[in-house]
């Protein structure tokens, strides 16, 4: 009898001591600067003055948990918070925050990477110049497709959230909030087409909320909230059959949505075709929607909502169709 029920005993304990080696599957690690990373790993503590690179990432399909630490970098020219070059299948997730780096998070090539849920924030070096990246900014997709970035606190950086190349496709912005950015909240450029950039909040940036920028096409901006930046959104550069819908834009400045001017720094091309700009609330502007340049045909204007905007649409384009728009 004893013997049973020691064997019982026995056997609860390691019932138990199998729950416990499920309930936590991978302890936290200890990892220091500029290492890379190729299991996944749960941070046990920040990493702080780094002197070039944060975190590298090795291998494909892993977890990277910051769990509430801090990367921080030492404002080294050329360094990155967390590197994601070549990967697939990485995700890179909060809280815990990246900061001091020249870029935040990088990923560049390979595809269907996911952030969420990490504060990237003061990734800005003595200047935030040129305009033009590549330089100073919080979070990069370069040249990769069907990455998530979601949930982020994008915050006193250079530029917030850049995507860019023609090589990055599929990928979703969502559910971030990107503010007091020195020159963009969101900026797509030089060749992304058909990207979602869906319900993020974008405030107090010193340049546009969102731009879309040279070759850009087929992206969709929407159901974003774009309130008190220097400008609302822009599009230029051939930016062609790009989708702006359902947009909260107020307080921008002078104007709510650009189309149809480039300048200095960027290539003076302005020839931009077959955009849809429909159901947007556009209030206390000067001028709600401003397609500026001549060359620019078949854009849709369409069932939006201006208040408290002297001039709702200001049209110098060519087959502009508007219609059903409603102003105050």
């Amino acid at each position: 009898m004893a013997t049973s029920k020691a064997q019982k005993r026995l056997s609860i304990l390691a019932a138990l001591s199998a729950i416990l080696v499920w309930a936590v599957p991978a302890g936290a690690s200890h990892v220091l600067c500029g290492d890379t990373l190729t299991t996944d790993t749960v941070l046990d503590s920040s990493l702080l003055d780094c002197p070039g690179n944060g975190l590298i990432i090795g291998a494909d399909n892993i977890t990277v948990e910051l769990n509430g630490n801090v990367v921080k970098g030492a404002d080294a020219p050329g360094s990155v918070g967390i590197q994601i070059s070549n990967r697939i299948g990485v995700t890179v997730k909060g809280p815990g925050v990246v900061e001091r780096f020249e870029g935040g998070i990088d990923i560049t090539g390979g595809g269907q990477n996911t952030v969420k849920d990490v504060t990237v924030a003061n990734n800005k070096l003595l200047s935030c110049l040129p305009v033009i990246p590549p330089g100073p900014r919080g979070i990069q997709i370069r040249n990769s497709a069907n990455n998530r970035i979601k949930g982020n606190a994008v915050v006193n950086n250079c530029r917030g959230i850049v995507v860019v190349g023609p090589d990055s496709q599929g990928n979703s912005v969502r559910e971030n909030s990107s503010t007091l950015n020195f020159f963009f909240g969101i900026l797509v450029r030089n060749g992304p087409h058909n990207n979602e950039i869906k319900s993020n909040t974008l405030t107090g940036n010193t340049g546009p909320g969102v731009s879309l920028a040279q070759n850009v096409s087929e992206n969709e901006v929407a159901e974003n909230f774009i309130h008190s930046n220097t400008l609302g959104i822009t599009l230029q550069g051939n930016a062609d059959r790009n989708r702006v819908k359902e947009n909260v834009i107020t307080n921008n400045g002078a104007l709510g949505v650009r189309l149809g001017f480039d300048g200095p720094p960027f290539p003076v091309v302005s020839d931009n075709n077959e955009n849809e700009i429909r159901e947007n609330v556009i209030g206390n502007q000067i001028t709600g929607i401003f397609i500026q340049d001549v060359s620019d045909d078949g854009n849709v204007i369409k069932e939006n909502t201006f208040f408290n905007t002297p001039t709702p649409i200001s049209d110098a384009g060519t087959g502009t169709v508007i219609g059903d728009n409603v102003s105050d």
